[in-house]
């Protein structure tokens, strides 16, 4: 992906500025129904990569790859950053935001933040018409490239160290300018990384092209750095130390997803994930399971283990509720059921 030439400094800390209008083809009509957009964006040693819509593969930041980026704004053509018509907040609060973007009356700039960016950081910005006071909240994830933490790894984090240590073990190389490195970013579908001790993901994030990732058994609690890997169709998470899956909705052709044994609270998320086949989150926290009942009838679930609230039981056999995931309530409701006096399950259960 990149050479291995030295780079100048003058390349290193090269501005990509790009112009408002090429930038965020924007309108308040679609702000009213998507009013919360993540755009991810890498570091490497010569130049920043962006995602690119309905594509495998990172791709250099220019006017055409941008606009594609932010194509989910493009149905109109009526809203800019012109700053006498919007105001712009940096909520985040992360001085890597501010060293990382900068945001000027009709351009936007990015340089390498250099020693700031120490793990992928999410930077937040509230985007408010003056006029009509609607907002929009734009995420930009700022990461690096595998070979960029590779090259870096002696003087990042000893979890980011221990992440590109286990990734170069799994490609059997030892050297980040080895050809392997830059022909398995370009070409793995599958990467295995279970039992590795890991933590930090944030290495993780540029392997675009990843269908399957086994990441169970390890310790990580944060997966946000993984919400670049929009084609990822098996995602295995048990066993770590997850409490909330909020980033996983990104995950949209997910459609095996492992997340037994972690501290999960919350499953809303999973009501994104619309290929999903196969759920499961056995032994968590989880007290509501409603949002399963918006899954599709064909999506095989298994929940046991939560401290679920046990009303949604009492519904089901009172009032026959949620009648199209009647089987998935009465395998969840089993245990329950069991508990139920003889006579009312018995009549109960003619019923269903």
């Amino acid at each position: 992906m990149i050479g291995v030439d030295q780079i100048s400094n003058r390349n290193i800390l090269k501005l990509v500025r790009i112009q408002t209008a090429l930038l965020f083809l924007m309108s308040l009509p679609v702000f009213a129904k998507t009013n919360d957009i993540l755009i991810n964006v890498f570091f490497n040693d010569k130049n920043v990569l962006i995602e690119k819509s309905e594509s495998d593969f990172l791709v250099p930041v220019n006017e055409e790859t941008i606009r594609e980026s932010f194509a989910v704004f493009s149905e109109h053509k009526n809203f800019t950053l012109d700053d006498s018509k919007v105001r712009i907040e940096n909520i985040s609060e992360f001085k890597v935001c501010d060293k990382a973007i900068e945001f000027h009356k009709k351009t936007i700039s990015f340089h390498d933040p250099d020693k700031l960016l120490e793990t992928y950081t999410q930077c937040k910005y509230k985007i408010t018409n003056n006029k009509t006071k609607q907002s929009v909240f734009l995420r930009i994830g700022l990461n690096r490239t595998f070979r960029s933490w590779c090259r870096k790894k002696d003087t990042s984090s000893f979890e980011i160290k221990k992440t590109v240590d286990a990734i170069l073990d799994i490609l059997h190389v030892k050297c980040c300018n080895d050809y392997s490195v830059k022909k398995s970013l370009v070409i793995a579908k599958m990467l295995n990384l279970a039992d590795k001790k890991i933590v930090d993901v944030s290495p993780v994030g540029s392997f675009t092209n990843l269908r399957a990732l086994w990441l169970n058994d390890n310790l990580i609690s944060n997966i946000t750095p993984l919400t670049s890997l929009k084609n990822l169709s098996v995602i295995s998470l048990s066993n770590n130390k997850l409490s909330s899956i909020q980033s996983i909705k990104y995950l949209k052709n997910s459609r095996w997803v492992f997340l037994n044994q972690n501290h999960i609270t919350k499953i809303n998320a999973i009501t994104k994930l619309e290929n999903m086949k196969v759920f499961t989150a056995e032994n968590n926290d989880i007290i509501d399971i409603s949002p399963l009942l918006n899954l599709r009838m064909d999506v095989k679930v298994k929940i046991d283990g939560n401290p679920f609230d046990k009303k949604i039981c009492k519904d089901f056999l009172a009032k026959k509720s949620s009648n199209l995931h009647k089987d998935l309530l009465n395998d969840i409701c089993h245990d329950y059921i069991k508990i139920v006096p003889a006579k009312i399950a018995k009549i109960q259960q003619k019923s269903l």
